[in-house]
């Protein structure tokens, strides 16, 4: 079986109780923590060592896994101060990760605004010492394919040039779709190095210049082939649902419906 896991951007008013509750209802393997953004459950930076080992004990005792903690930390962009900043901050998470029990920090490329190359030495230079520096063995860094790493070939030379075991690929399917990129060309591209993915179904509006999260099934983004690809490779990383609902009165909505249509894909497999 797939493993499937749900982001709390989803539900970020929700207490870790609430969390808990929740992914056990609907069936869900796991939960990945958005940090950076002050939700509920309260995981980020500065916690006491008390709670980080209450928090794990409450997942270890649900039988929830917790894949990812989901940072907005970029590492292409232009601002030299702010890269080494973000450089700081990831190490740290990758130590709160350690202390979690949580395998992989989400980080991201942001615009470069140079040529691809140079996006390409930042971003190499800034994993390899975060990684380096970090007292975390165990946690590693997954690069997502968002934003400038949209394209998945960008994501490829990247990680051909790190070679490090420790960074690999988040692989977000609705974005290199939009680049117009196939599932297979993706997987193609950058596969081997994909540990977790970032599930959401969307529908082109205006003319298809925009496109708007919707139920699972109900857009065009394509989810089963993915699927398919993974599951053949004996994948047993997770599949997360990642839906920005800052005040949603009824988060479980999409927690129950995106569990049920992709148990139903995963059945047609």
């Amino acid at each position: 079986m797939l493993k499937l896991t749900f982001m709390t951007w989803l539900c970020p008013n929700w207490t870790i109780k609430e969390i808990i509750a929740g992914a056990l209802k609907y069936g869900y393997q796991g939960v990945e923590f958005r940090v950076q953004a002050n939700q509920a459950h309260g995981v980020e930076l500065g916690m006491d060592p008390a709670r980080i080992k209450s928090i794990r004990q409450d997942f270890a005792g649900a039988g929830l896994e917790t894949p990812c903690l989901a940072t907005s930390l970029q590492f292409a962009i232009a601002d030299a101060a702010r890269r080494a900043e973000n450089v700081q901050l990831l190490r740290q998470y990758l130590e709160l990760a350690q202390a979690l029990g949580v395998p992989y920090i989400r980080v991201f490329a942001g615009l470069p605004e140079c040529e691809a190359a140079g996006a390409i030495e930042r971003m190499n230079e800034s994993l390899q010492q975060a990684v380096a520096a970090a007292g975390a063995p165990s946690v590693g860094v997954l690069l997502e394919t968002h934003d400038w790493c949209s394209v998945s070939l960008r994501v490829a030379r990247l990680l051909e040039k790190v070679a490090n075991p420790r960074i690999n690929a988040l692989w977000d399917i609705m974005h290199p779709y939009r680049e117009l990129e196939t599932p297979a060309e993706t997987y193609g591209r950058i596969g081997r190095w994909v540990k977790h993915l970032h599930i959401h179904d969307g529908i082109y509006r205006e003319e298809r210049t925009r496109i708007e999260i919707c139920p699972l099934g109900d857009g065009e983004v394509p989810h089963r082939e993915p699927m398919a690809l993974l599951k053949k490779a004996g994948f047993t990383g997770h599949f997360a649902i990642e839906i920005i609902r800052r005040n949603d009165p009824q988060p479980e909505f999409f927690i129950e419906q995106y569990a049920r249509k992709f148990r139903e894909y995963e059945a047609a497999l």
